[in-house]
């Protein structure tokens, strides 16, 4: 095999593939024994009959056709890896030549890792603005632990924010279809209700019951029922509310490891000052990293734009709570329009995402916090084991140079924002521990690069 590389626009290469017919023999021999399982031949059963007789049945064109894909990939695979070509997507292939007894000729343009000019982001790293933690900050802290471990108990009423409550809902919706939920319960004040259910429920004693009227918002997961009007009459059949401790040295020693409550204060405002400190980390890494992106040069390939298209489509399907068929026929009927739809709406923050990636990942490498492959080889025994039954065929695919390459791509990218974090300021133990940012792979860390009958 001579294979040839040639750069192109767009961060691709083109190699130019030649195959001499000698090399050819395996994938043709193999492809001519497939035959011979498929073509009845006359007098032989399946799989029997000699191969010289298959191919006069089936013709050598035919033959050398069926041959024709395992040989593009078998030689396209060898020349990346002779060229040592660091693919990240699909080639698309254009065969010149292909003909029994003449070299196999064919070219593949494949999508590669763009190179990145980073400028001086030492010069761009941005001041970091820690938020000052207050008395009032610490109280707030102390009394989310007090309500965390307060035992619910029956109430008489009226209904409070902060009451556990047990509602009976039923009604209509405009244009017909009923609302039904005979045990619903929430949190007053906590966002679970809708706002108008909730206001209506304050104030209210157990069996009473009231009328409510709202409007279902164009967030409905069903789109068909978007702005129309629900009236439902909510009955408030259950009451509790959280029995309080004292805020005292018992309180603390009954839900931490401390024997006053002044200790539990003075943690409390020690975990709160390391989680600010890495909040002030992460938005000041976050503001330093678009500083560099928008001062880098690198051609974004479409690939990856085109997979950042479609992880925002998907989450904002997920966010509108639209099943995946129903977003499709939304996409094609918007596309349908000629205006292009969200698809084409959300392209240039994919290509921003994108970008932001390769960004990531210039900066890993620059530092040396590139993952080495027993790394890759690490995360790919959790994915593999994660898939359950499949994990000897998710490990094989994973370990193609090509996903390996991308998986260490995605690694890097976390190790990137974790060193970016780290240049910014300092990071306490316990925020480190809540965020996981201390981690080597915090792949995680690297930023996105960012019913029927109405529920009631």
């Amino acid at each position: 095999m001579k294979a040839t590389m040639e750069p192109e626009s767009g961060s691709r290469v083109s190699l130019q593939i030649e195959v001499a017919p000698d090399e050819m023999a395996p994938e043709i021999a193999e492809a001519l024994h497939r035959l011979a399982r498929q073509v009845r031949v006359p007098g032989f059963r399946p799989g029997r009959a000699p191969a010289s007789l298959v191919e006069r049945v089936v013709g050598r064109e035919r033959v050398l056709q069926e041959a024709l894909d395992p040989l593009v990939q078998r030689f396209y695979r060898a020349a990346v890896e002779q060229q040592a070509v660091p693919t990240i997507g699909q080639a698309q292939i254009d065969v010149r030549r292909y003909a029994d007894g003449e070299p196999l000729e064919f070219v593949a343009t494949v999508p590669v890792q763009p190179e990145v000019r980073l400028p001086d982001y030492e010069a761009l790293k941005p001041e970091r603005q820690v938020s000052e933690v207050a008395e009032a900050d610490v109280d707030q802290a102390l009394e989310q632990m007090r309500r965390r471990h307060a035992p619910w108990a029956p109430c008489d009423g009226p209904a409070q924010g902060g009451d556990l409550v047990e509602l009976h809902v039923q009604g209509t919706l405009e244009g017909g279809g009923l609302i039904q939920e005979p045990q619903r319960q929430a949190v007053l004040g906590s966002g679970t209700l809708r706002s108008e259910i909730d206001a209506a429920v304050v104030g209210m004693m157990p069996g009473a019951t009231t009328k409510v009227k709202f409007v279902l918002p164009e967030t409905e997961a069903t789109p068909r029922l978007a702005g129309k009007e629900a009236r439902v009459s909510v009955t408030l059949t259950d009451l509790k509310r959280p029995e309080l401790a004292e805020l005292d040295d018992a309180f603390a020693r009954d839900v931490s490891e401390h024997d006053t409550l002044e200790e539990l204060r003075a943690d409390l405002r020690n975990r709160l000052e390391q989680v600010a400190d890495q909040r002030a980390n992460q938005a000041a890494a976050e503001q330093w990293l678009t500083a560099i992106a928008d001062a880098s040069e690198v051609d974004v390939p479409e690939v990856l734009v085109d997979e950042q298209v479609e992880q925002l489509l998907e989450n904002l399907r997920q966010e509108i709570g639209v099943s995946a068929e129903q977003w499709r026929a939304i996409l094609a009927e918007q596309e349908a329009t000629g205006a292009g739809g969200p698809r084409a709406q959300v392209r240039e923050s994919g290509a921003q995402l994108a970008k932001r990636q390769l960004v990531l990942e210039a900066i890993a490498q620059a530092a040396g916090r590139v993952p080495e492959a027993e790394v890759v080889d690490t995360e790919i025994d959790r994915i593999a084991a994660e898939s359950g039954r499949d994990a000897p065929r998710m490990r094989e695919w994973l370990n193609r140079p090509e996903a390996r390459r991308r998986l260490q791509s995605r690694l890097a990218q976390g190790r990137g924002f974790t060193y970016m974090t780290e240049r910014v300021g300092p990071v306490g133990a316990v925020a480190a521990e809540a965020t996981g940012s201390a981690g080597d792979e915090g792949a995680a860390a690297a930023p996105a690069g960012a019913g029927e009958d109405g529920e009631a």
